[in-house]
């Protein structure tokens, strides 16, 4: 039996039982739209959804659309009125979550998947996951308990890192180290600058490449100011002399051990190792590469 309603609470919420919901509900009504179906039939607004990662390349690789991610949360948003209607469509928020074994998914909750068009709840149904995903705990934090999370993707931390080597230098007043620092917070990274969406050799081998670009290729030969030479003579199998250009990591390399001493170099040979590694695999560097 229901309770009666006490007149001296202050506020009171009802809701339809789903069982109710289920009766009077008619889903032809919602016939494209299935996650505004759910909410119809009593889903919790904030219930998420897990997806395929590579739903996220349809929006990642249309200049058409603001595409924002920090590998924790990002939006997805139309940046043109010359779309078809049906394409003129955001998502306020999306996230990340995680299965039993640590499989990456992107996770959105049921209201903000309801919001979508009809065609994109198509295209976002298509992808969704079955099984249990529990969401990212930044991302839990930021838009569950209205926290601030503990940590930033290791993306982010790299171009932070960028910014702040970049200010070290103009302290030195020297040029920046680097040509292009992406922004304090990283505003201004390259929106493909993330965690892959595709597990595949054509996805890895654009990262790599974009990663090198943001290291050897972003390297400012002005920050040396001469200091280390930018040349070397090798000696031709005739006997000739050939002037090569070096390559931006040897030049930081050279400088780093000419200008700094230290007791223990293992911490830079590990650096400039990992960064000559990026460079080696990338597909302009390859042996095999038209």
């Amino acid at each position: 039996m229901p309770r009666s309603l006490d007149k001296n609470e202050e506020a009171i919420c009802l809701y339809p039982r789903p069982v109710h919901l289920q009766a009077v509900v008619n889903p032809s009504e919602y016939g494209d739209e299935p996650y505004k179906l759910e909410l119809a039939l009593g889903s919790p607004r904030l219930a998420h959804r897990s997806f395929d990662l590579s739903v996220l390349e349809y929006y990642r690789n249309d200049p058409r659309y603001m595409y924002k991610n920090d590998d924790i949360r990002g939006h997805i948003c139309y940046n043109s009125d010359q779309m078809e209607e049906s394409d003129q469509t955001m998502l306020e928020h999306f996230g990340f979550s995680y299965d039993s074994d640590f499989n990456r998914a992107v996770a959105v909750f049921v209201y903000d998947l309801s919001r979508l068009s009809p065609e994109h709840q198509q295209i976002w149904k298509a992808k969704e996951l079955e099984g249990d995903y529990k969401l990212h705990s930044d991302y839990y934090r930021n838009a569950i308990l209205a926290e601030f999370g503990e940590g930033i993707s290791i993306c982010d931390a790299f171009v932070r890192e960028l910014y702040w080597i970049c200010q070290m230098t103009a302290g030195m007043n020297r040029p920046s180290l680097f040509r292009e620092a992406y922004g304090k917070y990283g505003e201004n990274k390259p929106r493909k600058f993330g965690f892959l969406v595709r597990p595949t050799l054509e996805e890895f081998n654009s990262f790599v490449s974009l990663l090198d670009k943001m290291i050897s290729e972003n390297i400012n030969k002005k920050f040396f100011q001469n200091e280390v030479p930018y040349e070397t003579e090798i000696e031709r199998k005739d006997g000739k002399i050939q002037v090569q250009q070096k390559g931006t990591l040897q030049i930081l390399d050279e400088w780093m051990r000419k200008i700094y001493s230290a007791d223990n170099w293992e911490p830079w040979n590990e650096t400039i190792q990992a960064f000559k590694d990026v460079r080696k695999k990338t597909p302009e560097s390859s042996p095999c590469y038209r």
